[in-house]
């Protein structure tokens, strides 16, 4: 908005003719630089969520005829006995049957910045 009103008063000749024309430069400048650096960091954020996607497991170990198997997350159903190991993302919405030791961090679900402890 004020790179437009410089260049009309630029062309109106109101003020100094180089002064406003300086002004819609330093202007129109800085508007470009800081497009320029959001398109960059908006493809650096999507590289690293990517990247993260990545890491992460999409499998999982069920139970399956008392056999453990290992199966893609999302072919997980309902009666699937979850063996979870240190580290593991929890494939799906589960009961805990039996649990040693554990804590899930629910941050992306509940906000929580700290491990929830989970007991059976």
């Amino acid at each position: 908005f004020v790179a437009i009103i410089s260049a009309a008063s630029a062309i109106a000749g109101i003020g100094s003719v180089t002064q406003n024309w300086i002004q819609v430069g330093i202007i129109v400048g800085v508007i470009a630089i800081n497009t320029t650096i959001g398109i960059i960091q908006e493809g650096s954020a999507a590289e690293a969520a990517a990247a993260l996607k990545a890491m992460l497991s999409a499998d999982a170990v069920v139970v399956r005829d008392g056999v453990e198997t290992k199966v893609p997350a999302n072919l997980v159903v309902p009666g699937d006995i979850v063996i979870l190991s240190l580290g593991d993302r929890i494939p799906a919405d589960i009961r805990m049957l039996e649990v040693n030791n554990m804590a899930s961090a629910e941050a992306a679900l509940t906000g929580e910045s700290v491990p929830i402890e989970k007991t059976t």
